[in-house]
């Protein structure tokens, strides 16, 4: 089995402890956790620090909520800590406003008549299904390259844009009156 003991401190930097570091490496994931992880700059250098969030008993396994983010096209990661209030991913759930959006926009989405579209659905918001884990991700259509097919997707959320042929996609068109 495959051991990962990598940690985020930020968007692009990352403590690799596979093959040395301190004890905290194995600590493991809970959604009702004893334990946070804090991160803060000491001379331009980003550090993190386990603290309890309450006390602990003698022999009681340490833990902290991982708070995955989630990611396009990576299915989502079941988590086991077996506690009550278990969400049943290490990813955290969507946020509020990103509900919120979700809900505003139901019944605003359309399937394309025409899966082969070009430039007409320029500066137009889709949602592209990812099968891995089977959620539409929603993003802008920048522009479209006629010799290649392929359209330049931003997606919301994380702002990473591609170059994606929707004609080997499963995606909708957000209609106008929800455009506004």
């Amino acid at each position: 089995e495959r051991m990962l003991y990598i940690m985020a401190l930020d968007g692009d930097v990352y403590i690799d402890a596979r093959h040395r570091g301190g004890i905290a490496r194995y600590i493991n994931h809970s959604c009702e956790p004893n334990c946070a992880v804090h991160r803060w700059k000491v001379r331009g250098s980003i550090r993190a620090g386990v603290f309890a969030l309450r006390e602990i008993r003698a022999g009681e396994e340490l833990s902290f909520d991982y708070q995955w983010d989630r990611k396009r096209g990576r299915a989502l990661t079941k988590c086991y800590c077996g506690s009550e209030s278990c969400r049943g991913t290490l990813e955290i759930p969507k946020d509020f406003e990103e509900q919120e959006l979700e809900e505003q926009l139901e019944g605003h989405w359309i399937v394309p008549k025409r899966t082969d579209a070009g430039k007409e659905i320029m500066n137009r918001v889709i949602k592209i299904f990812f099968e891995d884990n089977q959620e539409y991700y929603v993003a802008d259509v920048a522009q479209y390259d006629p010799e290649t097919g392929t359209h330049q997707i931003f997606y919301r959320g994380d702002g990473e844009n591609y170059w994606i042929d929707l004609s080997k996609e499963t995606w909708m068109l957000l209609d106008e009156e929800g455009e506004k």
